[in-house]
């Protein structure tokens, strides 16, 4: 008996292919439809799968999404609607007195991320990604280990790390090599984040041939067209389970795991760094249950020892390029790392590196060029209405990052490296809600203050010790990508120098 090729079966079935093809659209259609239009600027929505190619399809033209939403905001304004790839629409919010609402004031009710599929267990638990209850108890938990007292303790540590990566520019400054930034600064904050919230011995760390745990690293959240296919699927949170959409997640858990058993073990510990917080916690019942089970510690290793040190990696790999290409700003930095060192150089390194103002400022404005969390994410949990406008329960909502910082009626000439900006004069002409790289409220980042002392801790060592960043024949201009983080499109690579 003969078999019909595909062609022949479709042509002889012309009807039932129709007919199926028209309930696709329709079930697409009703599935992925709003019930009811918001009525705000924005582009026009369509049924899936059409909207999710003509998002992806922008997307990539303009570089991430960081890039559409700016380029909705110079056209639809500071208030409008839009509609990613799933049935459900995102208001985006840019007027400060709003966003102060809907973070602060409105917590409550937009109190989880607005994230398009929910993980499994253990990852349902990690912080950024936890929805309320489970991420206050979380947080809670947590906070105390980024109180000032414990931050300086880990000065120590964190200067170490600093003092073997510039083992190295010695050698990179003498010889001339071209050096990549990414590698430098990740194994260096890893190195960091290894040693003062796990407890780990890295002497060797960032001289071992063994990139493993960077190679990982680099993979963790970095998987943002998957998450995006997957979540506009009505079965999104039944396949999670099976596909690995987060990358690398079960290494990094099991890693922090065995760290915590390790200390257990031990019995008694001096140290009182995350892993002793959790063990703590752990042992701690009220109720019948404990302050942080075991899903939970695994969740918190995994934000510390990968997504923690992401962004502050990115951070330093875009200031690097900031003072190589804006010679000027590194030599007064350098000035005044250097006079602090003269009058105040008996001052603890915690105190000192954050009485350097200009140092502030150049890292504010990296974080204002360049927020690696471009966007922040919230569901709207109870319809409210905010300054006139609607959020119907169920609405995504995002703040864009990225778009309020690069605002040319905020911030005049916004492509433009400018640390002067945030100068007290400067900076008590701005509402505070129209910087927000850490986000605001309660789901604020709550790693903020470690972040922004290893950053300065990281460029007072290099500065102080001589180094200067150079452009080098390879080093090209800064374009960046998100989905995400936002980040380098390009690797980008730099010289050192060393000055008398």
């Amino acid at each position: 008996m003969e078999c019909d090729t595909e062609f022949q079966y479709i042509a002889r079935n012309q009807w039932t292919v129709l007919i199926a093809v028209i309930v696709v659209v329709f079930w697409s259609y009703i599935y992925f439809a709003w019930p009811s239009d918001l009525p705000l600027p924005g582009p026009k929505p369509w049924p899936f799968p059409i909207s999710a190619i003509i998002y992806s399809r922008a997307v990539k033209r303009l570089g991430g999404t960081h890039g559409l939403q700016f380029e909705y905001f110079k056209k639809y304004g500071r208030v409008y609607k839009m509609y990613s790839s799933g049935r459900i629409p995102t208001i985006c919010v840019m007027e400060p007195e709003m966003i102060k609402q809907i973070m602060v004031k409105d917590f409550m009710k937009f109190r989880n991320r607005g994230l398009p599929l929910t993980l499994p267990p253990p990852l349902d638990s990690e912080m950024f990604l936890a929805k309320y209850p489970k991420w206050k108890r979380v947080r809670k938990v947590i906070a105390p280990a980024f109180s000032g007292s414990k931050l300086k303790g880990t000065v120590g540590l964190i200067e170490g790390a600093a003092e073997r990566m510039n083992a190295k520019l010695e050698s990179y400054s003498q010889t001339g090599k071209i050096v990549e930034m990414t590698d430098l600064f990740s194994l260096c904050i890893l190195d960091v984040i290894l040693s003062s919230a796990f407890g780990v011995d890295t002497s060797d760390f960032q001289t071992s041939s063994d990139h493993t745990l960077l190679n990982k690293a680099k993979v963790i959240f970095n998987r943002p067209f998957l998450i995006a296919i997957i979540g506009v699927l009505p079965f999104a949170n039944f396949l999670s389970r099976f596909v690995d959409v987060v990358g690398n997640a079960g290494f990094f858990m099991d890693l922090g795991w065995n760290i915590i058993q390790q200390r257990e073990r031990q019995k008694s510990s001096d140290r009182y760094d995350v892993v002793q917080i959790m063990i703590e916690a752990n042992q701690t019942v009220i109720d019948g249950e404990s302050k942080l089970n075991e899903n939970e510690m695994r969740a918190t290793c995994l934000s510390f020892l990968a997504a923690g040190y992401e962004t502050t990696a990115t951070t330093l790999i875009n200031a690097s390029y900031f003072l190589a290409t804006n010679n000027h700003v590194q030599e007064k930095l350098a000035e005044e790392i250097k006079s602090a060192l003269e009058k105040d150089g008996n001052m603890s390194t915690y105190d000192f590196v954050h009485s350097i103002d200009y140092l502030d400022w150049v890292i504010k404005e990296v974080l204002r060029l360049c927020p690696p969390g471009h966007r922040h994410l919230r569901e709207c949990e109870e319809e409210c209405v905010i300054n006139g406008v609607t959020f119907p329960k169920g609405v995504y909502v995002q703040i864009p990052t990225y778009s309020i910082h690069h605002d040319p009626d905020v911030w005049p000439d916004p492509f433009t490296f400018d640390p002067e900006r945030f100068s007290p004069e400067q900076e008590s002409t701005r509402h505070p809600f129209t910087y927000l790289p850490f986000g605001a409220g309660p789901r604020q980042c709550v790693g903020m203050r470690f972040a922004n002392m290893v950053m300065k801790i990281t460029l007072v060592q290099i500065l102080a010790a001589g180094y200067r960043f150079r452009v080098s024949e390879k080093t090209t201009p800064l374009v960046l990508r998100s989905f995400v983080q936002l980040k380098p499109l390009a690797p980008i690579y730099l010289k050192f120098e060393k000055v008398e």
